[in-house]
């Protein structure tokens, strides 16, 4: 049990064998990869803030968390004086922009840089040669490739390219490194070849012509390039005029660690994700809310049958924000 995720034992004999295994006593930045629904995010955070005091780290990262899991790490950081995160790594590129949704938004209010890896995507932005390869996209984790929507980005962009006498990676890399709170940007480099050749980007500079004709690209419903703000996203449909209720008329919390696990719970909820709801009650203690407040705001979002919700899962977190939730 102990042997993987995020738990203290863990990360401090994973540390060891890294700083064994690269042959130094200390490491400049130490992600936390993938949250870790059995460990409580104090526990973790606690950890890391003893290795950053004992000179075995200097800085403290998160992989492949949401926003509202960032905002989390950095509320209890705050409340418990712990060394915080400083940066986020997430997948983000000129076709994935999902992170532009909340994460890009979080980062440049907190203060955090964002790190994206895949920022070739898979190699598609790299040049359509990559479709000469045996597996490309999701084929290597047996799905189905670029799909054709994938595919007219990656030409678009191969022909900009041309016009401005550049490589499709060069193009790519550059708006990515351009983009709000990105400090740098993983490559999946095979060769020393490719490595040397994505590393070149960070020598191209970008006009604001060209940047604006690569933000305008996009794939289906990813969030329109630009939207960083909560007035530009768009809000959910609700079945009954918008009011708000004070969080205070429901229940008080005793920390913003609380407060913030309370907002993820919502979300889930309101994604229907019942895992992810089970994964945030691991870290509390379940004295939160009552099944009646969460039961009546469920009944108000679209597509949720509160009927289908057991009691344990009603009586988690109530539903109502200090700043008020419209329901």
């Amino acid at each position: 049990m102990n042997d993987r995720g995020l738990s203290r034992r863990h990360i401090i004999q994973q540390l060891e064998n890294s700083l064994r295994r690269l042959g130094t006593d200390y490491i400049d930045l130490y992600y936390a990869h993938n949250p870790d629904p059995d460990t409580p995010l104090e526990q973790t955070l606690s950890a890391y803030d003893d290795l950053v005091r004992q000179g075995k780290l200097r800085y403290i990262a998160l992989s492949n968390h949401p926003a509202w899991q960032l905002t989390h790490a950095l509320w209890i950081a705050d409340a418990r004086r712990l060394q915080a995160p400083v940066c986020a790594q997430v997948k983000y590129n000129l076709i994935d922009r999902a992170a532009e949704r909340e994460l890009v938004p979080a980062c440049l209010q907190f203060g955090l840089s964002i790190v994206p890896f895949a920022s070739l995507h898979g190699g598609l932005l790299a040049g359509m040669q990559v479709l000469e390869r045996e597996f490309i996209g999701d084929l290597r984790f047996a799905g189905s490739g670029f799909p054709e929507a994938e595919l007219q980005i990656g030409r678009t962009v191969e022909r900009l390219s041309q016009d401005w006498g550049l490589r499709p990676y060069q193009v790519s890399l550059a708006w990515l490194l351009s983009r709000p709170a990105v400090a740098s940007a993983i490559v999946g480099a095979e060769t020393v070849e490719e490595l040397t050749a994505n590393a070149s980007a960070a020598d191209v500079v970008l006009d604001q012509a060209q940047l604006d004709a690569l933000t305008t690209l996009r794939v289906g419903t990813n969030t329109q390039a630009g939207a960083f703000t909560a007035a530009t996203r768009p809000q959910p449909e609700l079945r009954k005029p918008l009011t708000t209720v004070p969080f205070a008329q429901i229940v008080t919390p005793r920390h913003n660690s609380e407060r913030s696990n309370w907002i993820g719970w919502l979300a889930a909820a309101v994604a229907g994700d019942r895992a992810r709801v089970h994964n945030i009650h691991r870290n509390q203690d379940g004295r939160w809310g009552t099944s009646g407040n969460f039961r009546r705001a469920l009944a108000l979002v679209p597509g949720i049958d509160p009927s289908e919700w057991t009691p344990r899962e009603l009586s988690y977190v109530s539903v109502l924000s200090d700043t008020g939730v419209p329901v």
